[in-house]
């Protein structure tokens, strides 16, 4: 628990947001409220989110179960993490992929054909454009993940969702993490996501 995640760099500056309602804690939130804390911070040089799902993923007509992050186009970016081979996501993206080292190894053999292959996730194509770096398995302790694609495809990769949730403010599901500007800390940080808090919950 008190070793860095892999992969990532200068992990010392990442923070985590959680929400607290009627007392309780809770470490996940709605897009709507994530694109609102992005937009109105000042001490974060970003903030991504990211969800898990289980799907279906399909090379050459096999089949495989994988572990999938959705996640937002700078969740690369503001992780500071490389790609071993090709490209990561970025905010335009919309059906590509980026596999961790593991699965490129496993079934493509560390090939650079890897890079464009076409692959179905739940039946629908997308294109690989990267693999993570080495050791990269994700930000969630409990959870490596095989692949991560971008959040703006979750009706074709995690459809069990409710219809409409990118605009459902309360239904909880995405995990929110950010990286501190330099000068900024923790407790200026936590200052400002109170009272953008307060403006939601007196806007909603």
């Amino acid at each position: 628990l008190m070793r860095p995640l892999p992969g990532i760099a200068d992990p010392g500056r990442l923070v985590s947001l959680f929400r607290i309602q009627d007392g309780d804690t809770f470490d996940e939130m709605g897009y709507p409220d994530y694109r609102d804390y992005r937009a109105r911070n000042r001490s974060l040089l970003g903030l991504a989110a990211h969800g898990a799902t289980a799907l279906s993923f399909s090379y050459a007509g096999v089949p495989e179960r994988m572990i999938c992050n959705e996640v937002t186009g700078n969740y690369f970016e503001v992780l500071g993490v490389q790609p071993a081979a090709g490209r990561l996501l970025v905010e335009v993206d919309d059906a590509a992929a980026v596999i961790s080292y593991g699965v490129w190894q496993r079934k493509f053999g560390g090939s650079s054909s890897a890079i464009g292959a076409k692959v179905d996730l739940n039946g629908n194509p997308f294109t690989i454009v990267g693999v993570a770096e080495k050791g990269f398995r994700g930000t969630v302790l409990s959870q490596a993940f095989d692949i991560w694609v971008p959040l703006r495809a979750q009706p074709r990769t995690w459809s069990g969702l409710s219809t409409g949730i990118m605009e459902n403010r309360s239904a909880g599901w995405l995990l929110l993490f950010g990286r501190l500007k330099p000068g900024a800390g923790v407790r200026q940080v936590a200052a400002e996501m109170k009272t953008i808090a307060a403006q939601l919950a007196r806007a909603y």
